[in-house]
């Protein structure tokens, strides 16, 4: 049994406190409703064609619904988000992503949800099948997660944090989170590239990447487990030495001269989340 329960999910979320007869769970109970029609028509092996007119009809609603409750989406310096961030088809890499509203363009991304909406998505992302990819219901916790970003920015890539950014809560936020990582498809470690960060406003959820583009340097005192990861060949001591590393650079980031600019960078992008 995959992690979507069909009908019998909506109805679960319906029943509880936070969603009952509220837009997400409408939009809850259509989701879970597309995705059980979709299933039946692969497993009826229906036509590629009449598959794909099922999923444009059910994409097409889900956008509707989602713009209808997020509301108008501006943040300073992406496109509109006004795409559905979720696959329908069990066997796709999205399928079981945050649901929310996307915008995708070179360098950058941003989801945008509602709190029970980001709530719901954790309750089922806890008691996911498959460990790796469980997150805790506690929103606090899970936005400091590197799976978090992996299964909310819907990329092809894991991702993996360096360090912690230490940003500060715009006005009327309730919540703001940077960090400094890389999307990574195999075990490094590698060079990080992007700043990602979590920002909470109203009953507004905004998850965002950005890519970094001056180049961050190697930290001296973790410079021996690098050289060890670079001669690794067995899977097991690769992932344990990008772990270490991680972990390295992490302790020793803040005290770099290049911490100072990515903090700054890590700012501006969650003051334009919180629409400063």
């Amino acid at each position: 049994m995959t992690r979507f329960a069909g009908v019998l999910l909506a109805l679960s979320l319906m029943a509880s406190g936070a969603l009952a007869a509220s837009p997400e769970a409408a939009y809850l109970a259509a989701r879970d409703k597309y995705i059980a029609e979709i299933k039946a028509f692969e497993d009826s092996k229906a036509s590629e064609s009449a598959i794909q007119a099922a999923e444009n009809k059910a994409v097409a609603d889900l956008e509707k619904r989602l713009r209808d409750i997020v509301g108008p989406v501006a943040v300073k310096g992406f496109p509109p988000a006004d795409t559905l961030n979720l696959a329908l088809r069990e066997h796709d890499e999205e399928f079981g992503d945050l649901d929310g509203l996307t915008s995708n363009s070179e360098g950058q991304d941003v989801v945008v949800t509602t709190r029970p909406l980001l709530m719901a998505w954790l309750e089922q992302m806890v008691k996911d099948e498959v460990k790796d990819r469980r997150l805790p219901t506690d929103v606090d916790a899970a936005v400091r997660q590197d799976g978090f970003y992996t299964f909310s920015l819907g990329a092809d890539a894991a991702f993996a944090k360096y360090a912690d950014l230490p940003v500060m809560k715009p006005p009327g936020a309730d919540l703001a989170v940077g960090a400094l990582g890389v999307f990574q498809q195999a075990d490094g470690p590698w060079t990080p590239d992007w700043i990602v960060a979590t920002v909470i406003k109203g009953n507004r959820v905004f998850v965002a990447s950005v890519r970094h583009k001056p180049p961050v340097g190697k930290i001296p005192a973790c410079g021996a487990i690098w050289a060890k990861a670079k001669r690794e060949q067995a899977a097991e001591a690769l992932e344990q030495d990008d772990k270490d590393y991680r972990a390295c650079f992490n302790a020793h980031a803040p005290k770099e001269r290049f911490f100072a600019g990515l903090t700054n960078e890590a700012q501006s992008l969650v003051n334009r989340l919180a629409g400063e």
